[in-house]
């Protein structure tokens, strides 16, 4: 029981934020509810979350390499879709489910 206590009472990982903050972000009705985004406009959203630390990690904000190197880890990879005649990448939500 003292271990299950313990283990309420600890924060959970960054990368457990990351991907709950991530839910948030594709969850913004500001954003129009898209279901996918470039690393880019994901990384502004997660900028804008207030009392999140994806401004300020070790004095640096978090970019597009930390945000794909952190997503990689839970198996999380941009798709490249088709639009017209270009092809750019894309993290679509339900990667995240």
């Amino acid at each position: 029981m003292a271990l299950v206590a313990a283990a309420s009472d600890t924060e959970p990982s960054l990368g457990l934020i990351l991907l709950a903050d991530t839910r948030t972000v594709f969850s913004d009705p500001a954003l129009g509810y898209p279901d996918a985004m470039s690393s880019k406009e994901l990384l502004e959203g997660l900028h804008r979350l207030k009392e999140s630390p994806w401004s300020d990690l070790k004095g640096k904000p978090l970019d597009e390499r930390g945000l794909a190197y952190r997503l990689r880890q839970y198996g999380v990879k941009p798709k490249t879709i088709r639009i017209c005649k270009s092809t750019p990448k894309r993290l679509h939500e339900s990667r995240f489910a």
